[in-house]
């Protein structure tokens, strides 16, 4: 049974995320540079990145704008 599903992004890209977050792939998601899935959000222009939505889920609670995440191997940082 796959526990997961892949996003398509742009540049021939794409993402894999638990199906816990299927809700996720129903949004316009786009490869930023540096790597990261992100999507606009309208009107003020601003960046959400998909791994932050991820992580402040599995924590369960909204992440700082002050606070750094990244991604490696599985792990959090």
């Amino acid at each position: 049974m796959n526990d997961t599903i892949t996003i398509p992004l742009t540049q021939g890209k794409s993402t894999v995320i638990d199906k816990l977050d299927a809700d996720l792939a129903n949004k316009k998601w786009h490869m930023h540079c540096g790597g990261y899935a992100v999507r606009d959000l309208w009107p003020d222009r601003t960046k959400q990145q998909l791994h932050r939505i991820i992580l402040a889920r599995m924590m369960g609670c909204e992440l700082l704008p002050i606070e750094k995440t990244d991604h490696r191997n599985g792990a959090y940082l």
